[in-house]
C-alpha cells in the first residue's frame, strides 16, 4: 500500500505500508525515479547486485534511477517506509550522486522522518514548510551518510563486517 502523503515541484512524499510474510526475493523490480527510502517500521532484505542489504529503522537506502533489485522478508510482520523523490540533481548535490547506496542514520534523523510524514499525512504543515522539512530531512540524511559508522572507524575484515550484517 502506498499514499502520496505530498506533492510538490520540488518532491513528493509516500508513506509506504508493506504486508508480507516471510518471503524469499520477489521478482526483480526497477526504479523509474531516484529515490529516497527510509524504514520506519519492520525490516526486509534489498537484494543488489548481489549483495543483501539489511533494512530497517536503523538505515536509509537510495534507489538509483534505472537500477534494478530484488526484496526479500526474513520475518513476518511487513515494514513501513517514507519514501522521498527528489529530482536527481538534488538528491546529487546533497548526497555526491544518485547512485544507489545504503546507510545508517541516527536517531534524530529517524525523528525527523517520522514528524516529516506524519505532519505531511495530517496536513498541519502547509506547503513551503514541508519543502523546507523535506531538504532539512535530506541534509541530515547527507550528513549520516557521510559521518563514520561505528564498525567503519575500527579497522574490522569484510567477514566481521559481514556477520554483523548477518545478525542485524
Amino acid at each position: 500500500c502506498s499514499d502520496l502523503v505530498f506533492q510538490s515541484p520540488l518532491i513528493r512524499v509516500f508513506d509506504v505500508t508493506c504486508h508480507a510474510p516471510q518471503s524469499g526475493c520477489s521478482s526483480e523490480e526497477w526504479c523509474s525515479v531516484t529515490q529516497v527510502v527510509v524504514p520506519r517500521r519492520g525490516v526486509f532484505m534489498l537484494h543488489h547486485r548481489g549483495t543483501p542489504i539489511v533494512a530497517d529503522p536503523n538505515t536509509a537506502l537510495v534507489f538509483g534511477m534505472g537500477d534494478t533489485y530484488q526484496v526479500s522478508h526474513p520475518v513476518d510482520g511487513g515494514d513501513q517506509c517514507t519514501v522521498l523523490v527528489f529530482s536527481p540533481e538534488l538528491v546529487e548535490d546533497a548526497l555526491g550522486s544518485a547512485q544507489t547506496r545504503h546507510g545508517t542514520i541516527h536517531a534524530a534523523t529517524q525523528l525527523s522522518i517520522h514528524v516529516l510524514t506524519h505532519t505531511m499525512a495530517t496536513g498541519v504543515t502547509d506547503r513551503l514548510e514541508a519543502e523546507e522539512s523535506a531538504v532539512l530531512v535530506l541534509n541530515a540524511l547527507a550528513q549520516d551518510f557521510r559521518s563514520p559508522t561505528p564498525l567503519s572507524c575500527q579497522q574490522v575484515s569484510e567477514f566481521q563486517q559481514r556477520r554483523v550484517e548477518e545478525v542485524r
